[in-house]
């Protein structure tokens, strides 16, 4: 009895070691090491193929193809990797997938795949039902795939085990990402570093990863035309984003973009948010707290800046020194159906040469943390903002600067935001009317005229309210920057008055109807007029941004309490 008892230990002993022997390469796999400098291919009937502890280098214009079905087994060293200088084909099938993987099998008992080319040369690599285990060193720039200065297509896959990330790219790669698999990485499933091309991703799944998503790290501008496509799983943006004039940044429906308090958006050029309802696009926090990252900055130059957002929540910004999730100066946002909430400050601010539309959208639960913020913060008055058919959190509107303006308790708007009506509720849609804002329109009969102080150019001033019927029995004025101006008088039953100016002065002259407010509540809007910066799809804009003095034959109208409504230019001469 003693006997046996001693033989199941024994037993047991050589199990538990046996369990800690790496696996081996087997017996009659091929050896590779070294560099390959003719094309070459690693068939099925040789594998598996063993590396090296120094690893095997594709040189610059040498093709490595791999069959389907084809094992590679990495001897283990941090430096064993597979470099890939020319180009790697590595294009499996779904019963005979190609497949990478460590002699030992713990993350990082290898170094990974770099492909890694040059400016003129990128490396190049195909990866197709193509399985990567247990590569990838402990580090910020490690990675089970490691590209830089490469085209990597990758579809069908799976990457995991790695003892970094899963894929990691630099700045000068072009890559395609779809239907692949992370899985165990340990840290970011893909870290994208200062990408400046499109992010072409479809169709990932991420589980078990150090950060299951796409890791937008430092500090990235987006030359171009470029676009965000939907992964599958969130972005975390770590640094900021930004372009210029002239370039566009598209955000494709479904997607979620996850800010650090390091990211945010920079908007010179044009950006675009244009989700669907049942692909809304999300602008958050990675921790969910107002105040976790700055948020959107729209700001031009000569030519303003544009943000359209069409089903779009952005949430948890603020964290700037004035402290909004969107903040609009040389630049115009348009935004609907969209939810602007928990910001640490204001839901959205228009600094200096801002303008724009809120439209059937949801600003409410802003100002959490500083009480005197807004949900929407107009610094110049006369310059207003149409933010009208919104929930403001309370079903009589919003907390008006003007007392009278407003019986509502819902997030805070200053004096030139025109808000009226409201919705009373988060369900209901009401895109007509537009505004109780009145539309004023100013049309001159001509272009030129003699500077004789005698020759009349005519004005025609039509006012509608915002359903487009005729407001009549109201005080229009008209004003000009060169010669005199003869008031318009009172509208007519069809809403019509008519003004004059002359001028003895040569030179360009900008002329403005004005209307006389009824209330301090009460602003005006221009028509709808196609703008040469902007896509008619975007527009109404209550509030664009004056045109070059070069447009001679531009309207230049504004809607807003006090300034002028609508302006014109003619040169006399």
């Amino acid at each position: 009895m003693k006997t046996h008892i001693v033989w199941l230990l024994m037993a047991l002993t050589l199990m538990l070691s046996a369990s800690q022997v790496p696996t081996r390469a087997a017996t009659n796999s091929t050896s590779e090491c070294g560099a390959i400098n003719t094309d070459t291919t690693w068939s099925l009937a040789n594998s598996p193929y063993a590396v090296c502890v120094g690893g095997v280098t594709v040189a610059s214009g040498t093709t490595l193809t791999l069959e389907p079905g084809v094992i590679v087994q990495f001897q283990q060293s941090a430096s064993n990797k597979l470099n890939v200088q020319g180009a790697l084909d590595a294009t499996g099938t779904p019963t005979q997938p190609i497949t990478f993987t460590g002699v030992v099998t713990t993350p990082g008992s290898w170094g990974g795949l770099n492909i890694i080319g040059t400016v003129i040369t990128p490396a190049l690599a195909s990866l197709n039902n193509v399985t990567l285990d247990y590569g990838g060193i402990n580090g910020s720039f490690g990675a089970q795939v490691y590209a830089d200065r490469a085209v990597v297509t990758m579809t069908h896959s799976l990457i995991r085990n790695s003892a970094g990330n899963g894929l990691y790219t630099t700045p000068l790669t072009h890559f395609d990402v779809h239907t692949t698999h992370f899985v165990s990485n340990s840290l970011n499933a893909i870290q994208l570093n200062q990408p400046t091309t499109d992010l072409l991703m479809t169709d990932l799944s991420a589980s078990g990863n150090g950060v299951d998503g796409v890791r937008v790290v430092g500090t990235t501008s987006m030359p171009g035309q470029r676009r965000w496509m939907f992964p599958g799983v969130p972005y975390i943006v770590d640094g900021p984003v930004s372009n210029v004039t002239g370039d566009v940044l598209t955000i494709d429906p479904g997607n979620e973009l996850r800010f650090t308090s390091s990211g945010w958006l920079s908007i010179g050029g044009q950006f675009n948010a244009i989700g669907l309802p049942d692909q809304p696009i999300t602008l958050t926090s990675q921790t969910k707290l107002p105040g976790d990252w700055r948020g959107i900055f729209v700001y031009g130059s000569a030519i303003p800046a544009v943000a359209q957002l069409d089903y779009t929540t952005v949430e948890y910004g603020g964290n700037d020194i004035h402290g909004a999730n969107i903040e609009v100066g040389d630049g115009v946002l348009i935004a609907r159906h969209s939810i602007i909430r928990y910001s640490s400050q204001d839901g959205v601010r228009f600094d200096a040469n801002a303008g724009g539309s809120i439209l059937n959208s949801q600003i409410f639960s802003n100002s959490q943390i500083v009480s005197t913020t807004y949900g929407v913060y107009n610094s110049t008055p006369t310059r207003a903002v149409l933010a009208t058919n919104n929930w403001w959190g309370d079903a009589n509107g919003p907390t008006s600067d003007l007392t009278a303006c407003s019986t509502g308790h819902g997030d805070r708007v200053t004096a030139g935001v025109l808000f009226r009506p409201v919705l009373t509720d988060t369900q209901t849609t009401a895109p007509f009317p537009l505004s109780d804002a009145p539309i004023l329109t100013l049309t001159p009969r001509r272009w030129f005229a003699p500077a004789d102080n005698t020759t009349r150019v005519y004005f025609d001033i039509t006012l509608r309210d915002g359903n487009g019927a005729p407001l009549p029995g109201r005080t229009v004025k008209l004003s000009t920057s060169l010669g005199t101006a003869k008031d318009g008088g009172i509208t007519d039953l069809n809403g019509k008055t008519l003004a004059y100016l002359v001028s003895n002065s040569v030179g360009d002259a900008d002329v403005t109807a004005t209307l006389d407010a009824a209330t301090t509540c009460e602003g005006a809007c221009r028509p709808h007029q196609k703008s040469p910066s902007l896509r008619p799809s975007i527009l109404p804009i209550c509030c664009p941004m004056r045109p070059p003095r070069t447009l001679m034959a531009t309207s230049a109208s504004r809607p807003c309490p006090s300034w002028p409504a609508s302006r014109r230019r003619f040169k006399p001469g």
